[in-house]
């Protein structure tokens, strides 16, 4: 299950709430997808790993890549309505010709740096070996907002 985080649920409580514009706190009205190698645990995300630009690796657009599920209501689902891939060259996203784990996605806003909003493990871990592309399958991930 996705996780958002505090600064996501405190920059749309201030949207909601105070009328904070969307576009002041999301440049662009961008979202990048971008891929854990050490999952975060605290709220924030600070603890977690992400994959950095060794082998090729970067963070992939997705904006308007997702369709509403309506079936499913009372929540709200949103799945990937585009395949998303990622590259690795023939060094790998470590750099040094092994094999990087991939154990969780995070939804960033900036290609590179910013701010993680929401993370979520992956379902079975995933290892990508130098020149092999990750790749997410149409409807191969789904987003759910719900009230716990």
């Amino acid at each position: 299950m996705a996780k958002s985080t505090i600064l996501l649920r405190q920059k749309l409580a201030e949207t909601i709430l105070n009328g904070t514009a969307v576009h002041t706190w999301l440049p662009n009205s961008q979202m990048y997808l971008g891929l854990w190698k050490v999952m975060p645990v605290l709220d924030d995300a600070s603890d977690g790993q992400e994959h950095t630009g060794a082998g090729g690796y970067a963070r992939v657009t997705v904006k308007n890549k997702w369709t509403q599920d309506a079936s499913v209501l009372p929540i709200v689902r949103y799945s990937l309505d585009t395949e998303i891939n990622f590259e690795s060259n023939s060094s790998g996203w470590n750099g040094n010709n092994t094999k990087a784990p991939v154990v969780g996605v995070g939804f960033f806003d900036a290609l590179t740096g910013g701010n993680c909003l929401m993370f979520a493990e992956l379902d079975p871990l995933r290892e990508i070996y130098p020149s092999q592309e990750m790749t997410i399958n149409i409807n191969g991930m789904s987003v759910d907002f719900t009230v716990a």
